[in-house]
């Protein structure tokens, strides 16, 4: 099966990846933004992070939408 790897803790088979969509922020900083965790389904071992980009592309059409309409100020 093509993608598939071994967990580097619980050495046990990698077919599919639990997935938690968790705030990160910057140190010393107040704003967070939205991240992905991507973890081993049978041990939770933390495999992978990364920006959630679904969530980035939703938040900035959300946002262009709004001030196209009228409804706010570009920041």
């Amino acid at each position: 099966m093509a993608g598939t790897g071994k967990c580097p803790k619980c050495a046990k088979t990698v077919a599919k990846l639990h997935l938690e969509s968790v705030a990160a922020s910057l140190e010393k900083q107040d704003k967070s933004f939205p991240t992905v965790v991507f973890s081993c389904p049978s041990c939770r071992t933390i495999l992978g992070v990364q920006i959630d980009p679904v969530t980035v592309i939703s938040g900035t059409v959300k946002r262009l939408t709004t001030v196209l309409r009228g409804g706010g100020k570009a920041s």
